[in-house]
């Protein structure tokens, strides 16, 4: 039986916690159930879709991997290329100015499974990345490939 150990960080307005129940729904109101996206990590890749509609999106975290991953989702800087910033981190530059705050992060152990959630409005045109920021013997994860951009349709 696996346990569930799980840690959700959100740090600003366009992130929370998946809840039961919201506000509207608990006064009878019916209100549509965002999307589900599921992120997998894997030693040492981050399996998700490339694009996604804007709008109200639930992301949650599966590991296949055989040490502990998590995956932080933050918004990329306007007039910062998704492409440029990917290659930076995977050649170890310090990627860290070059998104907007408001990062949530889903981290899971081995062998554990998550049951929380992340629910990020996605914006319009905008790019996003999603990066497994862990160690593995001196060198982040996202070096080793855990590293990949999400681009946000015009719908």
């Amino acid at each position: 039986m696996t346990t569930a150990r799980s840690l959700v960080v959100v740090c600003g307005a366009t992130m929370a916690i998946a809840c039961a129940s919201s506000p509207a729904e608990q006064n009878g109101e019916q209100r549509a159930e965002p999307p589900v996206v599921q992120v997998v990590g894997h030693d040492f890749a981050l399996d998700a879709p490339d694009s996604l509609p804007p709008g109200l999106t639930r992301f949650t975290f599966r590991s296949d991997g055989t040490v502990p991953h998590e995956v932080s989702i933050a918004r990329v800087k306007q007039g910062v290329s998704l492409d440029s910033l990917l290659r930076l981190e995977l050649n170890g530059a310090d990627i860290t100015g070059l998104y907007d705050p408001g990062e949530g992060l889903l981290y899971i152990d081995v062998g554990e499974t998550v049951d929380a959630a992340l629910l990020v409005t996605l914006e319009r045109g905008r790019d996003y990345v999603l990066i497994c920021t862990l160690d593995e013997k001196g060198k982040p994860h996202s070096m080793l490939g855990m590293v990949r951009g999400l681009r946000v349709t015009a719908r």
